[in-house]
């Protein structure tokens, strides 16, 4: 498995530079997992900062620290996009099965 991804890794370009954006996500989800706060929490800090080294990406006009927000966008948009393509695999798998039972498929006529 892992000599698998050693490979595309080493010979496959564009897998090289797609792994890039991916693992980027991947890791600012797994941070959204250490939150000092919880993101929907208003007025948890002071409003309107600008990015400094407390406050990375600054915060909103609501108290809300956009590190973490964003962070936490990141995980809803992941497990979001993880779910719908889980479920259309499930509805392809059982129209597919259902259309190959039935004796046929679309002939593209």
């Amino acid at each position: 498995m892992f000599a698998v991804f050693h490979d595309l890794i080493r010979y496959n370009l564009e897998f090289t530079i797609g792994l890039i954006p991916v693992g980027f996500v991947v890791i600012f989800v797994a941070l959204s997992f250490f939150s000092p706060v919880d993101p929907t929490l208003i007025y948890m800090t002071i409003p309107d900062q600008p990015p400094s080294g407390q406050y990375w990406f600054g915060t909103n006009s609501r108290g809300q620290d956009l590190f973490w927000q964003l962070s936490a966008a990141f995980k809803n948009s992941l497990i979001f996009g993880i779910t719908v393509a889980v479920l259309s695999r499930i509805i392809s798998i059982a129209v597919g099965l259902l259309s190959g039972y039935a004796g046929g498929g679309w002939t593209g006529c």
